[in-house]
């Protein structure tokens, strides 16, 4: 859709209008009397081979397209002085006019823009769909490689961006001019270079009178524009509900921001206090569209944090669960634990009070016969004291009646034997006492020389072991040397040549054969 349309000159209406538009534009050059400049070197787009649509008029709905310093060789030149009869398109007069451009200011504050002017609220987005699971978008500065290199090493190739002409659809736009020259940026306070992302010339919008026709062609493709953009939102499928509005939303904002401009130029051809007011209305729009998404920002920001909230008590819950079954089992099992040592304590202390009743009944019974031991003992002890008084007695008695047998009779010789018995009594008890203790001394000299003796054995016989060890091995090397000596002799001449180097290796051999028996006779 064009804002500044130049009249076709095929259809009357185009004649009038523009005959009423030469009588306004008096001293500026008109386009009908000069000569087309169409450079036919470079090839034509697809969409434009047949018919054109003026660059001046898509260059007034739209600013710099994407991010990016423009090249210099796609700027428009610079010119200091502006030589007549050289514009492309002259300047309506309303934009000479201080007063009037102030007024129709609005026109030109609000340039169509692709990176900003919509106010999309596509920033909403937190997430991504990638290869069927939605991921966080990672904010990263812009790019000027070609190739990005993802996370895991592979080179993604990155398409160049394209600037983008116009908002409008190439099906949309309206055709007046089979071509025009190309747009020249004038150096003077009629003209409005924007420093942005692209460097971008803005020329000022069209101030000439519309027609019926425009808001007819702009409401039919409104419409068409609507109801692709329709198709396009359930065509489209993203990660979520929330993506597939925002989809929606960019694509009708795009729609209505384009749209809007478009009326509101139109408007403020005929009457610029409605313009304004329209303009107005749009900003209030804007703001009241950033007002929601602010709150929607804010609404979306409690509801991950309530996302999060509920994630981290659903996994709070879960835990406490599982320590809830782990606490359970462990409880059961000392559960189970306990009753086990409850049985076997039931059993011990049952066992212990029948011990217990054993130890008192056999202490009981030990008393008793304690009891009778110590009158087993005393009694018999009694006795003996009875039969000692009583061996005394008699032997006082039989003393005295020997004594005085002996005296009556005169028996000497008994009382001597009596003497005598009990002095050997004596001296036999005493060689006995003497002869245990010498035994004793004997039989420990005896075990200490037994011992020293067992000693000696064993060393005598560790050495008689290694000695045939060693026996062993010396005749076994000579028995060696002697069948390899023997085989070398059965296998060779012994009148060779060489029999005196045979000699003299069998010498050494010979002389230590004859060291054995000295070894033997050493030992």
């Amino acid at each position: 859709m064009s804002l500044s349309k130049t009249p076709s000159t095929s259809t009357p209406e185009g004649k009038n209008l523009k005959s009423s538009a030469s009588k306004e534009e008096t001293g500026l050059p008109e386009l009908k009397e000069k000569k087309i400049l169409v450079d036919l070197s470079k090839p034509l787009p697809t969409s434009l081979q047949n018919e054109f649509i003026p660059e001046e008029v898509l260059l007034s709905l739209n600013n710099a397209a994407n991010a990016g310093p423009c090249p210099e060789n796609l700027l428009p030149p610079k010119k200091i002085k502006t030589p007549k009869g050289t514009l492309p398109r002259p300047v309506d007069h309303v934009w000479h006019n201080p007063v009037r451009r102030n007024k129709f200011k609005y026109l030109i504050d609000h340039p169509v823009s692709l990176t900003g002017a919509g106010r999309d609220i596509s920033f909403l987005y937190d997430v991504k769909y990638v290869k069927g699971e939605a991921r966080e978008s990672v904010v990263c500065p812009p790019r000027s490689d070609r190739a990005l290199q993802s996370r895991d090493g592979v080179i993604v190739p990155h398409k160049p961006k394209k600037l983008t002409d116009t908002l409008i659809p190439e099906e949309f736009h309206i055709v007046s001019n089979t071509g025009v020259s190309g747009l020249e940026c004038f150096d003077d306070k009629y003209t409005t270079l924007l420093t942005d992302s692209e460097n971008r010339l803005l020329l000022f919008p069209s101030m000439k009178p519309n027609k019926r026709v425009e808001v007819v062609q702009l409401n039919g493709v409104m419409d068409t524009m609507l109801e692709r953009a329709g198709v396009e939102s359930r065509e489209y499928t993203g990660p979520t509900k929330m993506h597939k509005l925002l989809h929606i939303l960019k694509k009708e904002q795009t729609i209505y921001n384009t749209v809007f401009h478009e009326l509101i130029r139109q408007v403020s051809v005929d009457c610029a206090d409605r313009g304004e007011l329209l303009s107005k209305i749009r900003e209030r729009y804007v703001q009241m569209l950033d007002q929601i998404a602010q709150q929607m920002i804010d609404f979306y920001k409690d509801m991950v944090t309530q996302r999060v909230m509920d994630q981290r008590i659903l996994e709070e819950l879960y835990n406490f669960k599982n320590v809830i079954e782990e606490l359970t089992r462990e409880l059961c099992l000392v559960r189970a634990h306990d009753i086990k040592l409850t049985k076997e304590a039931e059993k011990a202390h049952r066992d212990l009070a029948q011990a217990l009743l054993d130890a008192e009944k056999n202490a009981r019974i030990i008393e008793d016969y304690h009891d009778l031991y110590t009158l087993q003992r005393e009694r018999m002890e009694s006795d003996i004291k009875q039969l000692m008084v009583e061996r005394d007695i008699w032997s006082s008695a039989t003393y005295e009646l020997s004594v005085k047998v002996i005296e009556r009779n005169k028996v000497l010789l008994a009382k001597r034997l009596y003497l005598n018995e009990k002095s050997w009594n004596n001296y036999t008890k005493h060689f006995i006492v003497l002869l245990s203790s010498k035994d004793t001394s004997d039989l420990a000299l005896l075990q200490k020389l037994t011992q020293k003796w067992r000693h000696l054995v064993n060393k005598f016989q560790q050495e008689v072991e290694q000695n045939e060890e060693a026996t062993r091995e010396r005749l076994q090397s000579v028995k060696d040397g002697l069948v390899k000596w023997q085989q070398f002799f059965s296998e060779k001449d012994i009148l060779s040549p060489h029999k005196q180097k045979t000699l003299e290796s069998i010498v050494p051999d010979f002389k230590q054969w004859l060291m054995v028996p000295l070894k033997f006779s050493q030992l």
